[in-house]
C-alpha cells in the first residue's frame, strides 16, 4: 500500500481540480505512479468518503473522473457564527450557558442551514 503522504497528495490534487475533477490517469502521472498504485489510492480515498469516482468514456476507453466530496469552508461563514463574538463565550459550556441552550446559535443554525428565520414567525 502506498504511503499516507502519497494518499494525502492525491487527495489535495483532486481537491485542487474542484467540481470538474481530474481523470484518474492524470492523477497517476502527476504523482509519478503506475496505474495499479494509482487505482489503489483512488479506491482508498473513495472508501474513506473523500472522493467520488465517476465512470466516463474517453477516446473509446472507460476511465474515471475523481471529484472531491468535501468542499472548502468559506471563512466568511465562520465569522457569521454568533459564537465568534459572543460576550458569554468564556462561560460557554457551563451550567448557565451552553450550545444546547443558546438561542443565538439556534437562530443562526436555522437561518443558515435551513433557510428559516425565527424572527419571521
Amino acid at each position: 500500500m502506498p504511503g499516507e503522504t502519497t494518499v494525502y497528495k492525491a487527495y489535495q490534487l483532486v481537491k485542487e481540480h474542484g467540481e470538474k475533477g481530474i481523470l484518474q490517469h492524470q492523477l497517476w502521472k502527476k504523482l509519478g505512479l503506475n496505474s495499479r498504485k494509482g487505482s489503489r489510492i483512488a479506491k482508498t480515498l473513495e472508501e474513506k468518503g473523500l472522493i467520488v469516482r465517476e465512470k466516463v468514456q474517453r477516446k473509446g476507453k472507460t476511465t474515471f473522473i475523481l471529484k472531491s466530496k468535501k468542499r472548502a469552508v468559506n471563512p466568511e461563514l465562520v465569522l457569521e457564527v454568533p459564537c465568534s463574538f459572543c460576550e458569554l463565550q468564556e462561560k460557554c459550556g457551563s451550567r448557565e450557558v451552553s450550545p444546547e441552550k443558546c438561542g443565538k446559535l439556534e437562530h443562526w443554525l436555522l437561518k443558515s442551514c435551513l433557510g428559516r428565520d425565527l424572527n419571521a414567525r
